[in-house]
């Protein structure tokens, strides 16, 4: 008959009685043998675990319950408390008076001040007093132009305005004449020719004013006049003197290559 003996639990290090039988035993509850083949948090495997789809359900299903248990709504209470205590004591400053905002509120701390800021920034008359960009003149004004004539003046004297509406110069030009055409821009033109005159094979000035003669133009290979078409394949780099000496004529590019 087995008799009964005295082992250690290696977890807790209690001792215990045990009848020996054919199934060995060697912590004293179920809830040391958990405990001792618990992973560590840091071992690789619970880590792959914890970010498969079956961890992260466990993980979910643990949550849920935690937040439906006493503790977990006596910890959810403690932080809404605490949450509010933070924003009761940094309240921010009312944006009209500087006093602070009560709870619940976002930028004014009642219905005077609100209307008071609508009034402020809503007339013309009473909005503060600013310098336009445009013109210069002092005046009761929210935005940057004074009037809606200086916004659009300062938009057209803007580089990209410049580029597009001489682009659609050249462009009204050519449907005149009844030709295929195509929105031509000059600086694309000028990097496509690596910047060199395709007359004289000098190099251009992008910066220079139109009216220079060593300005930037566009020249067309076969001239509008002579039914030529306003695109790229037909215009080239030139400058403004070259393009006034070569005039109506059309210049073949073969013959071009060996000048």
């Amino acid at each position: 008959m087995p008799t009964q003996t005295t082992l250690t639990c290696p977890q807790c290090q209690q001792h215990f009685d045990f009848i020996p039988t054919n199934n060995r035993r060697k912590y004293c509850s179920y809830k040391c043998k958990r405990r001792a083949n618990q992973l560590a948090e840091d071992a690789e495997s619970r880590k792959r675990y914890l970010n498969s789809p079956k961890g992260k359900a466990m993980k979910k299903r643990k949550a849920e319950r935690y937040e439906q248990s006493e503790r977990g709504q006596t910890k959810y209470r403690s932080r809404l408390l605490e949450k509010r205590l933070h924003t009761a004591n940094n309240r921010k400053p009312c944006l009209v008076c500087f006093e602070p905002i009560p709870v619940g509120k976002q930028k004014f701390c009642g219905r005077e001040c609100r209307q008071f800021n609508r009034l402020l920034f809503d007339l013309p008359k009473t909005a503060m007093v600013r310098k336009c960009l445009q013109c210069g003149s002092d005046s009761h004004f929210r935005q940057k132009y004074c009037s809606k004539k200086c916004q659009q003046k300062a938009v057209r004297q803007t580089e990209k305005s410049k580029i597009t509406r001489r682009a659609a110069s050249r462009r009204r030009r050519a449907r005149k004449r009844n030709v295929f055409h195509q929105t031509v821009y000059l600086e694309i033109v000028a990097k496509r020719d690596n910047y060199k005159c395709h007359i004289c094979r000098k190099q251009v000035k992008m910066d220079l004013h139109v009216l220079d003669n060593q300005a930037p133009t566009l020249d067309h290979l076969i001239p509008l006049s002579l039914g030529g078409d306003h695109t790229y394949a037909n215009i080239r780099l030139a400058h403004r003197i070259c393009n006034s000496k070569k005039g109506n004529r059309a210049i073949n590019e073969q013959l071009m290559l060996f000048g």
